[in-house]
């Protein structure tokens, strides 16, 4: 069977697969069908495990990432279509009727959860009609591997997430100012600065937005796209990628959050794509009052064989003014060669 026929047989067959998960019953999404869609995690596996057989054969990974990208892409939109039917119940707290211009009334918003200051999202969405700002003040990364030193800083690394409908939002994603310098042994330090690169992502809830009596978990997914500013830090290449978040509240004082996500990112070596696959867990926790903590895993794989694998624990605090303001302090210690060897940040999430 030639590489051609089989990627796109496994494309197509994960597509049809998560239709058919994902529109079971009489026409609507139903619950235990929205469950299995977590078998996509290692569904995706099957092409990733292609991605990296073909990776030496640039136009076979190029179609690869392509039918990757196409069939995440529908995974996006028969997603958000259940979760719009799902969540509509009718009931008296049925908020499907609200969106951008019809916010949801204050006394029905959920409890605000934001995608920092951990690795891993929030698989909950901004309620229709808000806007949430998650920002940290400052960041600072040490590396220092084969000779080469890196110190890097960050300012105002920005999500402005608005609620466009009960189950969607988009976000912008941007650093308002990077600044990296970098002392190789025996030639002069090298410094970049300026303005990142934009990202815009769609998270859709698929489940679990607004948790009833009994549910526990919550899912969502999230397409992206990079686009680039033309700044020093840019490298002016148009990126991509796919992420599934997975919530579960364990009891009432802790929960789990899983992430996978598929990444499409330009190599200058190569001069063309390599994928990576991220993943995550994370442990949360209140700790006492309103100071809550967390300890996370992350682990980055790359199709690219010349990348080795990196592996991240993550840690922090954050501590809740109002149900609208939250403070947070973290930091990212690598545990592997390849990863950043420190990472610490402090920063905020608000809601208006």
């Amino acid at each position: 069977m030639s590489w051609r026929f089989r990627l796109v047989a496994e494309a197509l067959g994960l597509s049809l697969s998560i239709a058919v998960k994902f529109t079971s019953g009489k026409g609507t999404c139903q619950r235990r069908g929205c469950l299995s869609i977590v078998r996509t995690y290692f569904e995706y596996s099957k092409l990733y495990e292609l991605g990296i057989e073909v990776s030496t054969d640039r136009n076979l990974k190029r179609q690869w990432m392509g039918r990757l990208a196409v069939t995440a892409v529908g995974v996006a939109v028969v997603g958000g279509w259940c979760g719009s039917v799902s969540a509509g119940d009718g009931g008296a707290n049925d908020k499907s009727g609200y969106h951008l211009f019809n916010p949801t009334p204050r006394e029905l918003m959920r409890p605000m959860s934001a995608d920092r200051p951990d690795a891993t999202e929030s698989p909950i969405t901004v309620d229709a009609g808000y806007v949430q700002v998650e920002l940290s003040f400052v960041s600072f990364t040490h590396d220092d591997v084969n000779g080469v030193k890196t110190d890097a800083w960050t300012v105002f690394d920005t999500n402005v997430k608005v609620g466009l409908l009960h189950n969607v939002d988009v976000q912008f994603v941007f650093s308002a100012y990077n600044e990296q310098e970098t002392d190789t042994s025996g030639l002069p330090t090298t410094m970049v600065n300026g303005f990142g690169d934009l990202q815009i992502r769609l998270k859709i809830n698929l489940w679990g937005n607004d948790a009833r009596e009994g549910e526990s978990t919550a899912f969502g997914v999230m397409p992206f796209i990079k686009v680039p500013t033309g700044t020093q830090m840019s490298n002016d290449k148009v990126e991509g990628g796919f992420i599934w978040i997975l919530g579960w509240d364990v009891a009432e004082n802790w929960g789990l959050g899983f992430q996978a996500e598929i990444d499409f990112d330009f190599d200058p070596i190569d001069n063309g794509y390599d994928t990576s696959f991220l993943h995550t867990v994370v442990l949360g926790f209140d700790v006492v009052g309103p100071v809550g903590a967390y300890v996370e895993y992350v682990g980055v794989a790359s199709a690219d064989h010349e990348r080795d694998y990196q592996a991240i624990f993550s840690g922090g605090l954050t501590y809740a003014v109002s149900e609208d303001v939250v403070f947070d302090v973290g930091t990212q210690i690598g545990l592997t060669e390849a990863a950043d060897d420190v990472t610490v940040f402090a920063g905020v999430t608000t809601r208006y």
